[in-house]
Order: C-alpha cells, then sequence, then structure tokens
C-alpha cells in the first residue's frame, strides 16, 4: 500500500516537474488544468 501511495506521489511530481519545464521551454502548456491539480495535491499532502 504504501509502494502504491509513494508511486502516485512521485508521479504527481514528474508531472510538475514536466510542466514546469514546459513552461520554462514554451511558456504553455496543453492542459494546464491537470498541471494545477497535481500541485494541488501535492500542497494538500504538506
Amino acid at each position: 500500500m504504501a509502494d502504491e501511495a509513494d508511486e502516485e506521489a512521485f508521479g504527481r511530481w514528474v508531472e510538475v516537474l514536466l510542466g514546469q519545464a514546459m513552461l520554462a521551454e514554451r511558456g504553455s502548456m496543453t492542459d494546464p488544468s491537470q498541471f494545477l491539480g497535481a500541485i494541488n495535491k501535492l500542497l494538500a499532502k504538506v
């Protein structure tokens, strides 16, 4: 169970880091709501 939670959190971090890279490179992303959702879920766990 803990491994699944770790993988889920890792996946969210990957989404956030990829989104940040896309913003830095192109200045836009295809689905900003998914990016914000990943950030919100990570912040809710802090």
